[in-house]
């Protein structure tokens, strides 16, 4: 990532994690936003988010994620000062879920 698409990335997980907690608290209690990948031409931006609870929970939650979507967007786009704002979209990052995994098999050994 260049500089630009960096300082982006800054920019949007910060506003999103702020506006998540104001418009959804129940939901920003169990989810935190793990990094964002901005595109080169900064029209798109990839959140990925870590999601405590069973599968169908994290389901449930992404699809709640995307309802918010336009007020993130918004969010996002009066705290740019850039000409265009990136379309934001979500992903489960399952590490967290991972790591706990491994540990697990590592306290058994």
């Amino acid at each position: 990532m260049s500089a630009r698409t960096e300082k982006v990335a800054s920019i949007v997980l910060q506003v999103a994690a702020k506006e998540l907690t104001k418009l959804a608290p129940d939901l920003a209690v169990r989810t935190t936003i793990t990094s964002v990948d901005v595109s080169p031409d900064m029209k798109h931006a990839l959140l990925w988010v870590g999601i405590l609870g069973t599968p169908a929970e994290v389901t449930k939650s992404l699809e709640r994620l995307d309802g918010l979507r336009g007020e993130l967007q918004r969010a996002v786009a009066a705290a740019m000062t850039t000409k265009f704002s990136p379309r934001l979209a979500f992903r489960h990052d399952g590490s967290g879920e991972y790591a706990q995994h491994m540990a697990e098999i590592m306290n058994k050994l």
